[in-house]
């Protein structure tokens, strides 16, 4: 599990690159978070060919764990670093407040189908 608190940003980023083979039917990164927060939001990018590019963003409390899903069709063939990071809203911080962002079960799912 990984956690990031307030007053600082905290990023955790993957080791190595990871190839979407493209005989995968639906490859996806899943993974459980519980995000509490007040003024603080976070971001999930992942890198192709040194560039990284946002494929979510939020900034709303979640109530207990959630189940997040980024489908990775568009990304078939490629070698994929992907990256999870926290962010401060300064203005929003007051000095008791209890900002975690925590993160666990991260997996590259090849055939991802939802639960009906």
């Amino acid at each position: 599990m990984w956690k990031s608190t307030a007053p600082t940003e905290g990023t955790m980023t993957t080791q190595s690159p990871i190839f979407i083979d493209p005989a995968w039917g639906n490859p996806a990164l899943v993974f459980w978070h519980n995000f509490q927060t007040k003024g603080f939001g976070y971001r999930v990018n992942l890198q192709i060919d040194r560039q990284w590019s946002e494929v979510r963003r939020g900034d709303a409390p979640t109530t207990g764990w959630v189940q997040e899903v980024i489908n990775l069709k568009d990304y078939k063939g490629e070698n994929l670093s992907f990256n999870f990071t926290s962010t401060v809203v300064v203005r929003f911080l007051t000095p008791n407040i209890s900002v975690n962002w925590y993160i666990q079960d991260v997996q590259i799912v090849p055939d991802y189908k939802p639960s009906p």
